[in-house]
């Protein structure tokens, strides 16, 4: 059970590291694709302009996961400003439903979590100067265009606007020591495919996460509406408390 929990939350934080909140990118133009198999440099060079353009502007996601666990979520994110939203429903086997919304502003970090027991009701607020570096709060870190593509293993073209390849997603920041060690060397070379758009943003990345144990599923992740205006709110000043202490420390844990 702890295993496929922490494949989930795996599959969440590789998916929002493409195009978090808080980096700005360079908007560097996608490499022209070819009708011809361009060698394996061409495919990495390409991917790495996509995401480097895609998280230099606006744009939504949408991620789905079918598997022992099934999730769904949707998000919006604007990098430049630092803001961006995520609604996530997941279902575990032994452990039910559960709901997260999170939602970033200039740094500072609100969770609320539903059907968790013993987790507040109200949003939990986490200001800017308490997350750590390279922890599962750090949202600018775990969206960070290096971090994400010092993960690809192998790279190569699957078609005129498409990839495939391995990932190393233990190089995720998001991704602790502990479930490293649970997720195991399997993690160090986890398949995926991507594909880009005619104007050079990622439009689609899938994770197979079966290669890591059999019925975690496949995670599928599409971006839209890029350079589109994204509105984001601090939750009510009423309905906010501070993140307890015992949740903060673990997840403020490398």
């Amino acid at each position: 059970m702890k295993t496929r929990v922490l494949g989930v939350a795996l599959l969440a934080a590789a998916a929002f590291a493409v195009t978090g909140c808080g980096v700005t990118g360079t908007g560097t133009p996608s490499t022209p694709v070819s009708s011809q198999a361009p060698v394996k440099a061409a495919a990495k060079e390409a991917f790495t302009a996509a995401v480097k353009k895609t998280n230099s502007t606006t744009s939504k996601q949408e991620l789905s996961m079918q598997g022992v666990a099934t999730m769904s979520a949707t998000g919006a994110n604007d990098p430049t400003a630092q803001k961006l939203s995520m609604e996530m429903d997941m279902t575990v086997p032994g452990a039910g439903t559960l709901k997260m919304s999170c939602v970033s502003l200039g740094g500072d970090v609100y969770f609320k979590m539903t059907g968790v027991p013993g987790m507040p009701q109200q949003w939990m607020k986490v200001k800017a100067d308490q997350i750590k570096a390279g922890s599962s709060l750090d949202l600018k870190s775990a969206s960070d265009p290096s971090r994400t593509l010092d993960s690809v293993v192998t790279i190569e073209w699957d078609g005129d606007n498409a990839f495939k390849g391995t990932i190393d997603a233990t190089k995720n920041p998001n991704v602790g020591a502990d479930a490293v060690k649970q997720l195991g060397d399997k993690a160090k070379s986890v398949p995926f495919t991507a594909t880009i758009n005619a104007e050079g943003y990622l439009t689609g990345m899938s994770l197979d996460m079966n290669s890591i144990q059999a019925g975690l599923g496949t995670m599928k992740t599409t971006y839209s509406a890029f350079g589109q205006p994204v509105t984001v709110t601090a939750p009510p000043a009423s309905d906010v408390v501070e993140m307890p202490p015992a949740l903060l420390a673990a997840m403020s844990q490398g």
